[in-house]
């Protein structure tokens, strides 16, 4: 149901969407960047013991790589280094409209 949702809210607004195969991950390196980054350096160095948790060091985890982990897309910046740094160089933004 949403994602019905959200593509008619996308071809309202004109925007063409590219589908990958179902089962085939390969096709987004994206999608397959962050499955690797993701199982060799949390998922392969936990093993947990309650889905509690896995919820608290996946949250944990989460929450550094998308603020302080350096990432290669940013320029090797992390996240919120490169959001302050656009926002500096965007001061016509109004930053209660940006996001993170």
């Amino acid at each position: 149901m949403v994602s019905s949702a959200v593509q008619k809210w996308l071809k309202g607004k004109h925007v063409d969407t590219h589908y990958i195969d179902p089962g085939s991950p390969w096709q987004n390196a994206y999608c397959e960047s962050f499955n690797s980054i993701f199982r060799t350096t949390c998922l392969d160095r936990w093993l947990f013991s309650s889905m509690t948790e896995a919820r608290v060091v996946i949250n944990h985890w989460l929450d550094e790589y998308n603020t302080i982990r350096p990432h290669g897309s940013l320029g090797g910046m992390n996240p919120e280094g490169f959001l302050q740094r656009w926002i500096e160089g965007n001061t016509d933004q109004q930053p209660e409209t940006l996001t993170m």
